[in-house]
């Protein structure tokens, strides 16, 4: 079972509002179309296909749609039936059902984009972080994200990313220190890096991530108590040096800062980065670059209901 997103009802109904007018308070909700062609008294089964294989994630979006619009539709809850035919991080062939929907027609009608826009956009970065880890599986070697995510909406794609597999960086600036070049840029004097680690070993601010351009750098880091180093844009030999470096300098101690690849990894160059002696990995692209799915509903009708 995967930790929902915390703001999966906020996310869903600024979704409906958005394609159904109104307020996320369901002021307002209507599809003309659909209240114009067909009568509230029609029911129907609704199918979400997946058109291309791929990993399923954001199964959970689909009660949680159909419940918020026949609570403010007014359609009793026994009416709504949602079946899902596939678990979150599945991996779905193409033309494989993943759920179903019994209730009135126009309910069906008026979920059925949020539904698929969800489901393809957070399939999408499942699969796209499946096929990282995947590459990397027999290193025990973790993929991670970034904060590189669609305003709004980071925390159902981070959801993506651990139903995929993968891991999270954390979720928002209030979380965690995560020192970067920015940060180092605007501290003068000596050396930015012993700074940096000075100000928050005093402001006792829990664990330190750092990200660091070479090997002095690391050195340094890693000598002031940073807990995860951020290699930030090196290539696989650099890594690869700097991995030994730690390895000697702390041997098995639990002291040993995670070393940590981050920047120009893609599909093609991962497992040259595993091979390099890190322990985790860091990709932007899992969310940002990840393909949207193609999937689709088919809706047949229900007589005798």
């Amino acid at each position: 079972m995967f930790e929902l997103p915390p703001t999966l009802s906020q996310t869903v109904a600024a979704a409906l509002a958005e394609d159904l007018g109104g307020d996320p308070n369901g002021i307002g909700w209507s599809d003309l179309t659909t209240e114009t062609l067909i009568p509230a008294n029609t029911y129907a089964r609704g199918v979400i296909v997946f058109q291309e294989p791929g990993v399923a994630a954001g199964l959970i979006v689909i009660p949680e749609v159909y419940h918020q619009l026949a609570v403010r539709m007014g359609v009793p809850q026994a009416e709504i039936n949602v079946k899902r035919l596939a678990r979150e991080g599945d991996r779905i062939s193409a033309n494989q059902a993943v759920a179903e929907i019994t209730a009135p027609a126009r309910i069906i009608l008026m979920g059925e984009r949020v539904c698929l826009n969800f489901l393809a956009a957070l399939s999408g970065i499942a699969t796209m972080t499946r096929r990282f880890v995947d590459l990397v599986n027999n290193s025990g070697i973790r993929i991670l994200d970034t904060r590189k995510t669609t305003p709004l909406f980071r925390d159902m794609e981070k959801y993506a990313v651990r139903v995929g597999g993968g891991l999270n960086h954390r979720r928002h600036l209030r979380e965690q220190v995560i020192i970067k070049d920015n940060h180092l840029a605007l501290l003068t004097g000596g050396s930015p890096i012993l700074e940096a680690l000075r100000r928050t070993s005093a402001a006792d601010v829990g664990r330190v991530i750092i990200e660091v351009e070479d090997l002095a750098g690391l050195q340094a880091a890693a000598t002031r108590g940073a807990e995860i180093i951020i290699y930030d844009n090196a290539p696989p030999e650099k890594l690869r040096a700097a991995g030994a470096w730690l390895r000697e300098k702390f041997g098995a101690s639990p002291k040993r800062p995670l070393l940590e690849a981050s920047g120009g990894i893609n599909l093609e160059n991962v497992k040259q980065y595993a091979e390099a002696g890190v322990d985790r990995i860091s990709v932007g692209g899992i969310i940002h670059s990840a393909p949207v799915l193609n999937l689709s509903l088919e809706i047949h009708p229900v007589t005798g209901a």
